[in-house]
């Protein structure tokens, strides 16, 4: 009797075991695939994968014109431009290059392999317009692969407004091949555009750092603006809005062929501001750094003045760094270093205005700004207005958390991505 009721418990206790152990094995699988996820690039899939290897049908059969960034690349590195050339399925594309994303200048546009001209103004974009209308009339599909910094100075916003307005006007689908946002879909910022700023009307409402893929924001623009196109987003596989992607997934790269981090790009597009002002922005020193400089400006003021404001994930230091200057050598010049420490809580908004105030005291007769590229680049002159009364940065930056707050809710429909 005793040793039958042994074996009973040692069979209850084994069965728990078991079911225990079935759980323990799926955490730990679990675990290993989103770590794998993590740091293998090969399971992200951007639209170009997805539709050649899923969605042929939207543009078998079809002649194509593809507008794509002259940087796009595959998840196995193969120019996107290249994969259209030699792919028989669709021979008949004709190719609009957008030149890769820089930080230092927008990218150029043309017809064909090289391309010429700036896109960022409202000039430029009239030109490529015409470019899409010279091609309407031979295409049936325009297919759209563009890099986007994440951010409202970037020039891909910019050139997928254009694409989808004269997509409408000549009646012509298109389908937008989607990225990751390489700042990832969670972090947005202020300040949102506003009718006073310069931007483009359909760009009203969106934050500085919008939190979207460049396929979510083509649906915000369709809708938001009105523009009707018949719009189509090929989704990206293997992303999730709190991603932040490996660096052969960022849309550029530096100078001298050194890939730009995550957090430099997110530093590029804080500072963007800054080409409005006398004060020169660069890449580095380190891998998560941007330097500040100027001939007349005092880092270590600057950095003095920066050390008693609370910033949450950046430190700041002083020193002297080297600034590319036009076609010139590089000039060695005193600088400010900002580099990120914590990237999910960095605040962009808060650093460049704790930067133009304590710049602003130190030396109040040799900032200039041009307020009308300022405000622009911005998206609002308010920022300026309240920069130069003496406002606090942080009260200025708290005063556009609810128009941020009010995007997020009116961009909800747009999203693709959990």
């Amino acid at each position: 009797m005793m040793r039958r009721m042994m074996r009973r418990v040692m069979r209850r206790v084994m069965r728990r075991l078991a079911v225990l152990g079935v759980v323990a094995l799926g955490l730990a699988v679990q675990s290993l695939c989103a770590q794998q996820a993590r740091r293998d690039p090969e399971n992200l899939r951007p639209g170009i994968n997805v539709l050649l290897d899923e969605q042929l049908s939207h543009i078998r059969g079809r002649r194509v014109v593809l507008i794509v960034d002259g940087g796009a690349r595959d998840n196995r590195g193969d120019r996107v431009t290249e994969l259209f050339s030699s792919d028989k399925r669709v021979r008949a594309a004709r190719i609009v290059v957008a030149g890769s994303w820089r930080p230092e200048s927008w990218p150029e546009v043309g017809v064909g392999p090289l391309g010429g001209g700036r896109a960022a103004d409202s000039v430029q974009l009239v030109r490529l317009s015409k470019v899409i209308d010279s091609v309407a009339q031979d295409a049936q599909t325009l297919v759209v692969d563009l890099l986007d910094g994440g951010m409202r100075s970037s020039a891909a916003p910019w050139i997928m407004l254009a694409v989808l307005r004269r997509a409408a006007q000549n009646a012509l689908p298109v389908v937008v091949l989607d990225r990751p946002n390489p700042l990832t879909g969670e972090h947005v910022e202020g300040p949102t555009a506003d009718s006073t700023g310069g931007a483009s009307d359909a760009l009203y409402g969106l934050p500085s750092r919008h939190g979207m893929t460049i396929g979510e924001i083509a649906r915000w623009f369709n809708a938001a603006g009105r523009i009707g196109a018949a719009l189509e987003v090929i989704p990206v596989r293997g992303w999730r809005r709190s991603l932040w992607p490996l660096d052969r997934h960022l849309p550029t790269m530096l100078p001298g062929g050194r890939e730009i981090t995550p957090a430099q790009l997110a530093l590029l597009g804080t500072l963007a501001p800054l080409g409005g002002t006398n004060l020169l922005v660069s890449p580095g020193p380190g891998r998560n750094s941007v330097s500040i400089g100027a001939p007349w400006l005092n880092a270590k003021a600057v950095w003095n003045a920066l050390a008693d404001r609370l910033m949450a994930g950046v430190k700041f230091t002083s020193g002297r760094e080297d600034f590319a200057h036009g076609p010139a050598a590089p000039i060695r010049l005193p600088s400010l270093s900002v580099e990120v420490t914590d990237r999910d809580n960095a605040a962009g908004l808060r650093v460049l205005l704790g930067i133009l105030a304590a710049v602003r005291a130190a030396h109040p007769d040799s900032l200039h700004l041009d307020a009308e590229l300022f405000d622009r680049l911005v998206g609002t002159p308010t920022v300026r207005s309240a920069l130069f009364r003496g406002d606090d940065p942080d009260a200025i930056a708290d005063r556009h958390l609810a128009s941020v707050l009010d995007f997020r809710r009116r961009a909800r429909l747009a999203l693709l991505y959990r």
